[in-house]
C-alpha cells in the first residue's frame, strides 16, 4: 500500500504543479504584440507593426517596430520594444512594469527626432474598447525620454534636449490626480526659430540660440472638484523666467469635454450657446528677468538714438498711459504704473496676481474680455507688484 500512496501523492503534487505553472504562466508574445497593435490602431490613429515578438518569462521583446499615420506621412522606427513584468489583466489587455523603447526615431512634416534611450513604467495595454471607451486609463506611471536630437530642412543646426520626464498620479474619476512633466536643458539653435516674430526678435536682441526648461506641476481634486497648475514654469537662460499658476473649481474632465462636444456640432462662426461650469479660482504669472528687459531697452535705445532712460521715460508717459487708458479702474491704472515704474528702473521681478473674492465662472470672465475688458481687473481683482 505504501508504494501506491506515494505514487497518488506525487501523481498529486505533479497535477498542482502543473496547474500553478499553467496559472503563473507568461503570456504569449505574439498575443501581447497584437494586443499593443490592436490599442494603437483603435482609434485609427496610426497603425502598429513589427517584424517578430520573442519571449522570456514574463519579459517580450517586439523587434523592429513602426508606427505609421493614417496617411504615412509621419513614421516613428524603434528597433526593439522590451517589455518586463508582463501579466494579464483582468478587463483584457496586459498590464507590464516596464516598457524600454531605445535608439527609436520618428519623421514628421519634414523633421526627424532621435532619441538615445526611453523607458515607461507602470503600463497599462488596454482592449481596443477601452481605447474607445470613455473610461479613464492611465497608459503609464512614468516615462523618460533621454538625449533627443531634431533636425529639419528649415534648420541646419540640430535641437537638442537632454531628458523629458513625465509622471502621472493614480486615475481618481475621470483624470489622473496628478501630472508633473519637465524638460531639461532645451537648447534651440537660432535658426530653428525660423524666420517670424520670435526668430526676428532673437536675432535682433543678439542671441546666437536659446537654452530653456520647462516644467508643468499639476493636481486635480475628483472629490472636491478642483483643479490646479501649481507651476508652469519656461526658464530661459539670458532671458528670463516665466512662472504661471492657475487655480479653478467645478472642474470636470468628462463634462467639460462634453460640452466641447457639443460646441464642435454647432455652424463655424455661431456664438458659444454652451459654456464649461469651470470657475477661475485665482492667477498667478510672475516673470523673474534674467537680462531680457535689458536689452529690450537697450534695442529701443539703438534704434531712437537716445538712452535706456530716454526709452523708460517714453514707456512711462506715452505707451503706458495710452494703454491703461481702457482700463475702467483709476486704482488699479496707479498700481500698474507705480509697479512698472518700479520695474523698469531695477528690473527683477513683475507679478500679476487675479485673486477674486468668490470663483468667477469662465463664460463671465468670457463675456467680460469680448464686451468690456476695461472691467476685467475690477472682476478679478487684479494687483501688480514689482521686485517682490
Amino acid at each position: 500500500m505504501r508504494p501506491m500512496l506515494l505514487q497518488r501523492a506525487a501523481g498529486a503534487f505533479a497535477l498542482f504543479a502543473m496547474l500553478a505553472a499553467t496559472a503563473h504562466a507568461a503570456p504569449a508574445p505574439q498575443a501581447v504584440g497584437a494586443a499593443l497593435a490592436a490599442a494603437v490602431g483603435a482609434e485609427g490613429t496610426g497603425t502598429l507593426t513589427f517584424d517578430s515578438a520573442t519571449g522570456s518569462g514574463d519579459t517580450v521583446t517586439l523587434s523592429a517596430v513602426k508606427i505609421v499615420s493614417p496617411h504615412g506621412d509621419e513614421t516613428v522606427t524603434i528597433p526593439a520594444i522590451v517589455l518586463t513584468g508582463v501579466a494579464d489583466r483582468p478587463a483584457g489587455g496586459y498590464s507590464a512594469a516596464s516598457l524600454t523603447f531605445d535608439k527609436g526615431s520618428g519623421t514628421a512634416r519634414g523633421r526627424t527626432i532621435t532619441w538615445a534611450t526611453g523607458v515607461l513604467s507602470d503600463v497599462t495595454i488596454p482592449t481596443p474598447d477601452e481605447m474607445k471607451g470613455t473610461t479613464a486609463l492611465r497608459p503609464f506611471r512614468t516615462m523618460t525620454v533621454a538625449n533627443i536630437s531634431v533636425t529639419g530642412k528649415d534648420f541646419a543646426t540640430p535641437a537638442t534636449i537632454a531628458s523629458v520626464d513625465a509622471a502621472f498620479g493614480d486615475v481618481v474619476g475621470d483624470a489622473p490626480s496628478s501630472i508633473h512633466v519637465h524638460v531639461a536643458k532645451i537648447d534651440l539653435p537660432l535658426d530653428a526659430l525660423g524666420n517670424g516674430m520670435a526668430g526676428t526678435l532673437a536675432g535682433m536682441l543678439a542671441y546666437k540660440s536659446v537654452q530653456a526648461d520647462l516644467t508643468i506641476d499639476s493636481a486635480y481634486d475628483a472629490a472636491a472638484h478642483t483643479g490646479e497648475i501649481k507651476a508652469l514654469t519656461l526658464d530661459v537662460a539670458n532671458v528670463g523666467k516665466l512662472t504661471l499658476a492657475v487655480k479653478a473649481s467645478e472642474v470636470s474632465p468628462a463634462a467639460i469635454a462634453a460640452k466641447a462636444a457639443v460646441q464642435a456640432t454647432q455652424p463655424a462662426g455661431q456664438p458659444q450657446t454652451t459654456h464649461s461650469g469651470v470657475k477661475l479660482d485665482s492667477v498667478t504669472l510672475r516673470l523673474d528677468n534674467a537680462g531680457v528687459v535689458e536689452r529690450l531697452l537697450d534695442l529701443q535705445a539703438q534704434t531712437l538714438g537716445g538712452s535706456r532712460d530716454d526709452v523708460r521715460q517714453m514707456v512711462l508717459t506715452g505707451a503706458l498711459p495710452f494703454a491703461l487708458s481702457f482700463v475702467d479702474s483709476p486704482a488699479f491704472r496707479d498700481q500698474f504704473t507705480a509697479a512698472l515704474t518700479t520695474f523698469l528702473k531695477d528690473p527683477r521681478s513683475l507679478t500679476i496676481r487675479l485673486a477674486p473674492g468668490a470663483p468667477v465662472a469662465f463664460g463671465a470672465v468670457l463675456h467680460t474680455a469680448l464686451h468690456k475688458p476695461g472691467a476685467l481687473p475690477d472682476l478679478l481683482s487684479a494687483s501688480v507688484e514689482a521686485n517682490n
